[in-house]
């Protein structure tokens, strides 16, 4: 059974018995670094779509994705590039050209994402590295549709762009 804690009160805030999705969870401050690599590869079974992890403790080794739904734009503006949100990445030969959103966001995290991947599957790699790269957005639907996704992503990243500027701006 998975319990999902909070960091410094050890109150429990999600149970995989207690009945309830995981889908809009509110996990800020939660400890996600002290669940077992099973527990943490168990979560990739649950739709992780909405949840709010700022302030998480994530496992060791989750890499950061500066402006990351930006660049997973840019990279689908190259030719051949492309967004598939009807398979999930790795399913099947890895082009690195065409992939799901989680998939971009493993593939542009470099090899930390792709071994995130190879521990816990795609979604709930995608899912950390999101965390990790954009903690007070919640975790996007990785089970949309790709108009849907792209709509998202255009969203996300003018945002982005405005937050990079004014780190920019700063002394």
């Amino acid at each position: 059974m998975i319990e999902i804690k909070h960091k410094e009160t050890g109150a429990v805030l999600w149970r995989e018995d207690a009945g309830e999705p995981l889908v809009d969870a509110d996990l800020r401050d939660a400890d996600l670094a002290s669940l077992t690599r099973s527990d943490l590869y168990n979560l990739g079974d649950y739709v992780l779509a909405g949840i709010h992890l700022e302030g998480a403790l994530l496992p060791e080794g989750v890499p950061v994705v500066p402006c990351l739904d930006a660049r997973i734009l840019a990279e689908l503006e190259k030719p051949r590039h492309a967004l598939n949100m009807d398979v999930w990445h790795g399913d099947g030969a890895r082009c690195n050209t065409t992939h799901c959103r989680a998939g971009w966001a493993i593939h542009l995290a470099g090899e930390a994402g792709y071994s995130l991947e190879w521990h816990y599957g795609p979604e709930l790699a995608g899912a950390l590295i999101y965390a990790a790269s954009d903690p007070t957005e919640p975790i996007p639907n990785f089970h949309c549709s790709r108009a849907e996704a792209v709509r998202d992503l255009r969203r996300r990243a003018g945002r982005d762009q405005k937050t990079q500027a004014e780190r920019e701006e700063q002394p």
